[in-house]
């Protein structure tokens, strides 16, 4: 038993060092990728946007079929 405690009291000092280091550059890392491809999805989405365009004139066409 005595053994079993010592060896689970070193690890875990270790582990949350390990977290807290891996956490703040998670933190860094998302801020700086979040702006960068923030831009690129706008983009994106605006070309989405504009196949989507495509299909809305499409429906118009239904209706002024459906009054004739």
């Amino acid at each position: 038993q005595e053994t079993e405690g010592t060896s689970t009291i070193p690890p875990r000092p270790r582990a949350n060092s390990v977290e807290r280091g891996t956490v703040t550059e998670s933190i860094i890392t998302q801020d700086q990728t979040t702006e960068m491809p923030a831009t690129e999805r706008v983009n994106q989405v605006t070309e989405t946007e504009g196949v989507t365009a495509t299909d809305h004139p499409q429906r118009p066409r239904a209706s002024s079929v459906d009054r004739e």
